[in-house]
């Protein structure tokens, strides 16, 4: 047996070699749970029990779910003996016919050592067990039963081996219904997470998994409680909140929405996207300066994402904090050349701070018409900067332009409040010297935003 033990060397070295870099990547990627989080006593009964349900579901394949959630309180001890029990036998009808019947302990061990690796004893994420780690494993039971049936219908005559060949079909076409019914719950993902929760029991991030769906399917109310759960059974998690409070923000309860944000951001101070989602809701609650704060934290996060720039500069604006926003909207188009709402918002900063010399109008001509030429003459906030530049510039056949353009677009896209603000910005036209008679300029505040 030596030379046979010899000539695998290098497969058991090539198998130890990719298990240490697997082992190192889920580490690094802190999917890997530490001994505090899931003590060594649990990992063995979630082993013992997870190698024993894979039997059982092979034979018996009902309640299959997504996520089979790691009990906190550990596995009821019944449940833990009968699984061992089962293993023992099966170990000892190996052992028993391993000369006999050589397949039986060959499969088993293939069985048993394919699935170690993923038994929990080195617990990565949520699961006790996963029927994705039977692929590999039950390739082992398979040899057993299939030489197993092999030998079983060797003594029988040409009316028994049919009779064991219809018996097979009947358990295919079984397993073939089966596989139909499981296949529905796979249809959306609400019918599959409602499945794996009744399957699997309640846990958090089921739990959250079918919040989010009800949300983008359009049922912020139903998510509610559902996400409300997913905090209870983890207070800590992070996907929980936010999507509690996106289903807040959904229903129009802004100040809940804002509190499950401001929680996030307790957990996790550099969560961006939650940074994002409190500023848009402080901002729709009228809230300027929260929301400014929120949007500069993000922005000192990502300071490289000309999207984070620009919400911050698009604030900045509407507080009056002109110069800065020219300064973060500058910044924004040398990382972004091709945003048209950075553009728009660089030429209206420019638009609405202290003139100093006519670089500065320059400068907002100049990123009003890039910000025209990349959407195209289509974007009627745009437009209605172009509009206002060129009125500041002296150029009012241009501003005219720039306006009934804005108005032919309208046409095709009605929406009276931005119609409105265009009609007033033409009536500025009118005044001469390129300003209004009372000195504001002709873009009313917030008639338009730039976009992204």
């Amino acid at each position: 047996w030596a030379p046979l033990v010899r000539e695998k060397i290098p497969l058991f070295a090539l198998s130890l070699l990719f298990g240490v870099l697997t082992i190192y990547a889920q580490n690094k990627a802190g999917a890997v749970n530490p001994l505090q989080a899931v003590p060594f006593w649990l990992r063995f009964e979630n082993a013992v029990v997870g190698c024993a349900t894979y039997l059982v579901k092979m034979v018996a394949p009902v309640d299959l779910a997504v996520l089979y959630p790691i009990p906190g309180d550990g596995w009821p001890w019944t449940r833990v003996i009968l699984s061992l029990l089962l293993l023992l036998a099966v170990s000892a009808l190996a052992w028993r016919f391993r000369k006999g019947r050589p397949y039986l302990a060959v499969g088993w061990l293939w069985t048993l050592a394919s699935v170690a690796p993923v038994s929990g004893l080195l617990q990565v994420g949520q699961q006790a067990y996963a029927d994705r780690y039977t692929y590999v494993p039950l390739v082992g039971v398979f040899v057993m039963v299939a030489w197993g049936l092999r030998d079983a219908t060797a003594g029988l005559g040409a009316r028994g081996k049919a009779s064991a060949f219809a018996a097979v079909l009947a358990a295919v076409a079984c397993l073939g219904m089966v596989t139909r019914h499981q296949c529905l719950y796979w249809q959306n993902g609400t019918a599959l997470f409602t499945h794996t929760l009744a399957a699997g029991g309640a846990n958090e991030g089921m739990l959250n998994s079918l919040g989010l769906t009800l949300i983008q399917e359009g049922k912020p109310q139903e998510a509610i409680p559902l996400l409300k759960r997913a905090t209870l059974l983890n207070s800590r998690s992070i996907n929980a909140w936010g999507n509690l409070g996106d289903a807040f923000r959904e229903v129009g309860k802004l100040r809940e929405a804002a509190a499950c944000y401001r929680r996030v951001l307790d957990l996790e101070p550099g969560e961006t996207t939650a940074l994002y989602q409190l500023g848009k809701v402080l901002e729709e609650e009228g809230d300027g300066a929260g929301a400014l704060e929120a949007f500069g934290r993000r922005a000192g996060l990502l300071p490289d994402d000309a999207g984070a720039l620009t919400d911050w500069g698009r604030l900045l604006s509407e507080t009056g904090n002109a110069e800065a926003a020219a300064k973060v909207f500058g910044r924004a188009v040398h990382l972004a050349p091709q945003s048209a709402g950075a553009w728009d918002g660089l030429a209206r900063a420019r638009l609405a701070a202290p003139p100093s010399s006519r670089d500065d109008l320059a400068v907002a001509l100049d990123a009003a018409e890039k910000a025209c030429y990349l959407t195209h003459g289509e974007d009627v906030p745009c437009l209605l900067t172009l509009l206002e530049a060129r009125r500041r510039a002296g150029d009012l056949a241009g501003a005219r332009r720039a306006g009934e353009r804005a108005l032919s677009v309208l046409g095709a896209r009605p929406d009276e409040a931005a119609r409105r603000a265009v009609l007033r910005a033409m009536e500025a036209l009118g005044t001469a010297g390129g300003e209004r008679g009372d000195g504001s300029p002709s873009i009313p505040p917030g008639a338009a935003r730039p976009r992204r």
